[in-house]
């Protein structure tokens, strides 16, 4: 029930700030505290990834992953850069998503595909928190 509230929450976000002028977002999230390992959070986020339908095409320095998502013509990917403090995402390329560097502007679909990765990552860490407090 409270990923569903999310996930209306976080559309409503989307569609917002649809609204407004289409910044490119960039994430940065804290491990919760019983997670210290790179391995688990580098687990929730390829979960994450495969529930959004991105795909992973390259990983770099054990800690840096790049992933993609494509609908019809438009693609994009990003970077996400893990440890056991926490993560970050950040755009890498795209195609067809009217990505201006100097306005730091990009279409409202990549938002989109974003804000959901970054809310599923942080349910997947939510539910590897909740089964780590139950084991112990």
């Amino acid at each position: 029930m409270q990923r569903i509230i999310s996930i209306v929450v976080m559309t409503f976000a989307v569609f917002l700030v649809g609204c407004v002028a289409p910044v490119v977002p960039e994430f940065s999230g804290q491990a919760p505290k019983p997670i210290h390992s790179a391995t688990m959070l580098r687990q929730a986020i390829e979960l994450a990834l495969a529930d959004e339908g991105w795909e992973i095409i390259s990983i770099q320095h054990q800690n840096i992953l790049q992933a993609y998502k494509q609908k019809d013509d438009q693609s994009a990917s990003v970077y996400i850069v893990y440890g056991s403090e926490g993560y970050s995402m950040e755009y890498a390329t795209s195609q067809h998503m009217q990505y201006d560097a100097k306005k730091n502007t990009i279409d409202p679909l990549y938002r989109k595909w974003v804000y959901s990765l970054n809310s599923s990552i942080e349910y997947q860490l939510k539910q590897q928190t909740t089964l780590l407090k139950n084991r112990y």
